[in-house]
């Protein structure tokens, strides 16, 4: 009887729809909507407000969202104002209210001088850091960040959109939320060995908490020859979308990555990702030479 009930138990948990009648996360915590263990870690997604009553219909807000979730529900979260012409802030410093920590997202050196944050689901990507707080009035370095988890990219294929009605019914918005950096837990769909133990920092050594990574004469033009396969390989795919895209390309990342964005939106699962896979193919062939960073608690 108990081994019935525990198979009853599990067979709910497992099940996608099932799950989400028995528990409900926050959609921070799961972009999938549809995540059968409750998501413990920190999500970095793109938000994108725009106006409904307003004159000018692309009128936006512009934030990076970094969430911290415990089993499925958001303990603290960190909006950064940002513009159209960022994806992500790198290499800032992110302050929870009411809280005497910072935290820093960092990319690995081969992803540096790319600006559209858009990867490959599952891609090793960088880091997330500790940083004193704003009252120790201590800047984040090498020496005292704390590294916490790699990130790794998230699939922005599971973006959703949100209707925000405040009291003043003229400042409604239609919120948009693009999934891009996660942490990993043991359920990491590249298997339990990609889990990382607290005691092993390997993944953040190489990682410079300022990402002022020095690029060799040799190195910066492997780098933009990358950047320019990139381009070319967007400019081929994105024809036939209904956005200028040699205009997106050469002026706002916003643009590009929208129109990314909708692109995949329109391929199946195994389409969108050998296109992932393309775009993102010239800097996993990068060859880097990689510097160790002495960071808190490491074992360098």
């Amino acid at each position: 009887m108990v081994l019935i009930s525990y198979c009853l138990v599990m067979l709910l948990l497992a099940s996608p729809s099932l799950s989400v009648w028995w528990r409900r996360d926050d959609r921070a915590c799961d972009p999938s909507n549809h995540a059968w263990i409750p998501y413990t870690g920190f999500r970095i997604q793109r938000e994108y407000g725009f106006d409904l009553f307003s004159w000018h219909p692309l009128q936006r807000s512009h934030y990076v969202l970094l969430s911290h979730c415990v089993r499925g529900h958001v303990d603290h979260e960190v909006w950064l104002p940002t513009d159209s012409n960022t994806d992500i802030e790198w290499g800032r410093d992110y302050c929870p209210d009411g809280l005497d920590i910072c935290y820093r997202i960092v990319r690995r050196k081969q992803f540096v001088l790319r600006q559209m944050s858009i990867y490959l689901p599952f891609t090793f990507i960088g880091g997330i850091f500790a940083c004193p707080g704003r009252a120790s009035g201590n800047k984040c370095t090498n020496e005292n960040a704390r590294p916490i988890l790699p990130l790794y990219a998230d699939n922005i294929s599971h973006q959703w959109f949100e209707l925000q009605v405040p009291k003043s019914l003229e400042h409604s918005q239609i919120i948009q939320r693009v999934p891009y950096l996660y942490t990993p837990t043991w359920t990491h769909p590249l298997g339990l060995w990609q889990y990382p133990q607290p005691e092993n920092l390997a993944w953040s050594l190489h990682l410079d908490i300022d990402e002022d990574y020095d690029l060799t004469v040799d190195e910066r033009s492997i780098s933009n020859k990358a950047l320019t396969q990139m381009t070319n390989l967007l400019r081929n795919q994105l024809t036939d979308l209904r956005y200028d895209v040699i205009t997106a390309l050469n002026s706002s990342t916003e643009s590009l990555s929208l129109a990314l964005q909708e692109h995949i939106s329109r391929l199946n699962t195994d389409d969108a990702k050998s296109f992932l896979q393309e775009i993102q193919a010239p800097f996993d062939q990068l060859q880097l030479s990689e510097k160790v960073f002495r960071q808190f608690n490491s074992t360098v």
